[in-house]
């Protein structure tokens, strides 16, 4: 049965409530901090990084607080304009650490229709081993490199790469043939999406999270069915039972092939035929 996705807690008076996305993501960014750091609890990450955050408590002990409600998705970085956030200082010391708060992909796992430009501003932002594989090498006329045709080799690569970053630039792919109406670059990023999935799973600063991040990417990009050339519905896939349904059909083939190869007959046990069934120096 489907784990169901935690409600926000209630907000209180006069706070903003998060989004579960919001939530979720602060998670995720502070589980590669604190991976990062070489930490083991966000009471030492938030001594390592914001030391002047703490307060004394009622009994007058100091215990720092704002990282462990990141580390449970309790409070979310606020962006104010003009004032550094806790992302901000944790990407000072943790270089590209920002990048799985701030990607893009957020926006799209919480259904925001983005346009093209946005998208490709963050597909141009997953690093040197993506670019190389969506990117054309040649600068245009305009000063940027082009994107590619995606295809089954590219998307062959990101698998290959198994990286969070390629698990992204799939999430943003799905959001881009939405934003062009492509059907076939849709049916490949969803490919590439399902195939990364066990990798991202197997990286064990992701894998708590996965389950609650797959089924929201599944609500927010939905699949694509053709009843006619002139319509088209829009079908919410649940991964893990897509999966399961994929891994069943793989055992039972599997099953079957291995039966198949138990009642075959090896030339050794095999009986002679009658054309071989003949004594020298006789015909038949």
């Amino acid at each position: 049965m489907p784990k169901k996705i935690p409600k926000p807690d209630a907000a209180k008076p006069g706070r903003k409530e998060n989004h579960p996305v919001d939530e979720l993501r602060t998670r995720l960014w502070y589980r590669v901090v604190e991976a990062r750091s070489g930490l083991t609890s966000p009471h030492f990450v938030e001594l390592e990084l914001e030391p002047r955050s703490r307060h004394a408590s009622a009994d007058g002990v100091s215990r720092p607080s704002k990282y462990r409600k990141y580390s449970t998705g309790k409070r979310v970085p606020p962006r104010i304009p003009g004032k550094a956030n806790s992302v901000d200082v944790a990407e000072a010391r943790y270089p590209g650490t920002a990048w799985y708060f701030n990607t893009p992909m957020w926006e799209v796992v919480k259904k925001q229709k983005l346009p093209v430009e946005t998208i490709d501003a963050g597909l141009r932002d997953l690093g040197s081993a993506i670019d190389v594989t969506l990117l054309d090498a040649k600068v245009s006329p305009e000063g940027t490199r082009r994107f590619k045709e995606f295809d089954k080799h590219h998307s062959d690569v990101l698998v290959g790469l198994g990286t969070f970053q390629a698990f992204a630039a799939a999430v943003l792919l799905i959001a881009k043939s939405e934003a062009i109406g492509n059907p076939a670059l849709r049916e490949l990023a969803f490919e590439t999406y399902y195939r990364l999935q066990s990798s991202i799973e197997a990286q064990k600063v992701f894998a708590p999270l996965t389950e609650e991040l797959f089924r929201f990417i599944d609500l927010a990009c939905k699949f694509w069915i053709f009843p006619t050339s002139q319509s088209r519905m829009e079908v919410v896939v649940f991964s893990n039972e897509l999966r399961a349904h994929v891994d069943g059909l793989n055992a039972a083939a599997a099953s079957s092939a291995d039966s198949n190869v138990e009642n075959v007959t090896t030339p050794e046990d095999a009986p002679p035929s009658q054309a071989d069934d003949t004594t020298p120096g006789m015909s038949t």
